[in-house]
């Protein structure tokens, strides 16, 4: 039997530092429409999170993108370790530095 693939937007593998309100990560994949993330923050399924993806550093000045999103899957990948696909609901790009509010 063949998976049907549900996502709106084709994802890309591309792994930067990601920074949650209490804990660290990094992105495994990203979309137009949503990433998934790895972290060590524990996450349930529904929950609205804000984070910051760490893009880049040049000059000195950070780029980052400010995120708010749903967490849509949430797996156990380890000891205090977990996998999360999160849709993404809003996004911004920042030159100011990475932050989380």
């Amino acid at each position: 039997m063949a998976v049907t693939e549900s996502r709106s937007a084709p994802r890309f593998p591309f792994q930067w530092p990601v920074e949650l309100k209490n804990g660290s990560g990094k992105t495994r994949d990203i979309s137009a429409s949503g990433m998934y993330l790895e972290s060590d923050v524990p996450v349930e399924q529904g929950e609205q999170l804000r984070f910051s993806v760490l893009l880049s550093q040049q000059d000195g000045a950070s780029r980052c993108l400010q995120c708010e999103g749903r967490a849509v899957r949430v797996e156990r990948r380890g000891e205090g370790y977990f996998g999360v696909g999160v849709a993404l609901q809003l996004f911004n790009f920042s030159n100011l530095g990475h932050m989380v509010a």
